[in-house]
């Protein structure tokens, strides 16, 4: 196993495309659904090598007050509450033009619009994840 990818992603058909070749060179990826089940997963979220995180992320019960974006306000809460030091990367249907400010207060590790052929998601991925293992 290369790393492990926690994937913060409500809908399986923009996972399923792009999925196999990050399994294939040898990731193991574990899908979170929505915000209230990333909270109870904070652990897990914390041992990862990489997050991909959509910015519109469902709550799904979570009775806190996210924003806009729910994605981007659990990686607030998770950077500021938890000590969240794991490298994101945001995929998303918006242009990283519209999070200029969130990229960089948030530590974002990069930005990738969907959709995103599988080779391309998969080498920006190990990009981040060689970058982190370095620093």
């Amino acid at each position: 196993m290369v790393g492990t990818i926690v994937w913060m992603e409500d809908d399986a058909a923009v996972i399923a495309p792009v999925l196999s070749p990050l399994e294939d060179a040898g990731y193991q990826v574990l899908r979170v659904h929505s915000v209230h089940e990333a909270l109870g997963q904070v652990g897990l979220i914390r041992e990862a090598d990489v997050i991909l995180m959509d910015v519109i992320l469902p709550m799904g019960g979570a009775e806190m007050d996210l924003g806009v974006y729910p994605g981007l306000g659990l990686l607030r809460h998770l950077r500021e509450k938890e000590g969240l030091l794991t490298p994101v990367v945001v995929f998303s249907v918006m242009s990283p033009d519209d999070f200029q400010a969130e990229i960089q207060e948030l530590g974002i590790a990069d930005f990738v619009e969907k959709p995103v052929l599988p080779s391309e998601l998969k080498r920006r991925v190990e990009r981040v994840v060689k970058s982190a293992s370095r620093a």
